[in-house]
């Protein structure tokens, strides 16, 4: 009898170990080039801190060879301001990145940015590795006006969001030698 729950105990361990990592493995893929790996990790929402705007679409991707990770944001705003710089609050820290404009297109009464911002590995890493969500302020400004347009997970979410990339995360370490 005792063998018997001990068995099924494994088994359901198992279960829930795969259907996790079958999970992570529908969020990136992970190819090898010349150039060595380059992890691309598919598109997920964010909410939008003032319920006024649209929730962020954004990306990641790593590539070895420039030891960095791109971050591709899809944001839509009231007016057409340029966009200037992004803003990440993570552990109590505050650091800030360029962005790019890839392109801007008008929908109706408002604009949507798909931008472009580059990080470092190591400040990729250590936006998941604190258990409290970082958060994402994108600046906006044309001189006059100045607006700044904040996205973050609630911490129910980000702890399942986390749980993942920390998975991510360590396969690129694994498999890069980091």
């Amino acid at each position: 009898m005792r063998k018997k729950k001990y068995i099924i105990c494994l088994l359901v361990l198992l279960t829930c170990m795969f259907s996790s990592a079958a999970g992570v493995n529908k969020m990136f893929v992970q190819r090898k080039g010349e150039a060595g790996w380059v992890y691309h990790i598919f598109p997920k929402k964010m909410p939008s801190v003032n319920k006024k705007i649209k929730n962020l679409n954004y990306d990641f991707t790593f590539t070895e060879q420039s030891d960095s990770v791109t971050l591709i944001a899809t944001v839509v705003i009231n007016a057409p301001l340029k966009p200037n710089s992004l803003r990440i609050v993570s552990c109590g820290k505050l650091s800030e990145y360029e962005v790019e404009t890839l392109y801007l297109i008008p929908k109706g009464s408002k604009y949507e940015y798909r931008l472009l911002a580059k990080l470092p590995f190591e400040e990729w890493e250590s936006m998941y590795s604190c258990t409290s969500p970082y958060k994402l302020n994108y600046i906006f400004n044309d001189g006059s006006n100045f607006e700044e347009i904040s996205f973050m997970y609630s911490d129910s979410k980000w702890k399942s969001k986390r749980k993942y990339l920390l998975i991510i995360l360590n396969t690129i370490k694994l498999n890069t030698g980091k």
